[in-house]
């Protein structure tokens, strides 16, 4: 065994270079191997994050083409999913608790009412996504109901609910909403 040993080291002494630029192969290898490694883990968590904002729990289902020619009709057809692929799904799916369409492909959704707002609420509350409520040039109208829609249980990031005065020399509401000592003052919903 000591003759093994002896003999490397002469092997080494005499072959500098060669043991050199073997040894730092090697080194290179692995740190290769680990920076790949931590690179794969940066952008495995990156993503997961993001899927995280998303929600949890969650299936996203949406149309596409047919790959096959199949009934009488040709390969690569369009399949677009309409309001009653969404009620089929909530009436035969036993395992899925809630089914929400979305609208893509720039549609205009105008609601008579503006009710979407509780909607929205619900939908982001049930995805575990956080929210926040507010907008930059609100009327004092505006600004109250904010205030009003930001007391939900959802909404945990902080809105924008300065006084209207910020944006506008003077309020279409007698009686202006105004922030003291930074929060606006709001009395009742039935500002006039």
């Amino acid at each position: 065994m000591r003759e093994a040993i002896i003999q490397v080291f002469q092997n080494l002494r005499a072959n500098k270079l060669r043991s050199f630029l073997t040894m730092f192969g090697i080194l290179w290898g692995v740190i290769s191997v680990v920076i790949l490694s931590a690179t794969g883990e940066g952008f495995r968590r990156g993503n997961q994050h993001v899927l995280e904002e998303l929600g949890r729990n969650i299936a996203i289902v949406w149309g596409g083409r047919t790959s096959m020619q199949v009934g009488g009709e040709r390969a690569g057809r369009r399949i677009l999913l309409t309001i009653d692929d969404v009620r089929a799904l909530q009436r035969e799916s036993s395992m899925i608790r809630v089914v929400s369409p979305e609208i893509n492909r720039r549609a205009s959704v105008k609601s008579v009412y503006n009710a979407a707002t509780l909607q929205i609420h619900d939908l982001c509350v049930e995805r575990g996504v956080p929210m926040w409520c507010g907008g930059m040039l609100e009327t004092g109208i505006g600004r109250a109901h904010n205030i009003h829609i930001a007391t939900l249980p959802g909404f945990t990031y902080p809105g924008d609910t300065a006084s209207a005065s910020r944006t506008y020399a003077r309020d279409i509401v007698a009686q202006p909403l105004e922030a003291t000592g930074g929060m606006p003052e709001v009395k009742n919903i039935g500002l006039r």
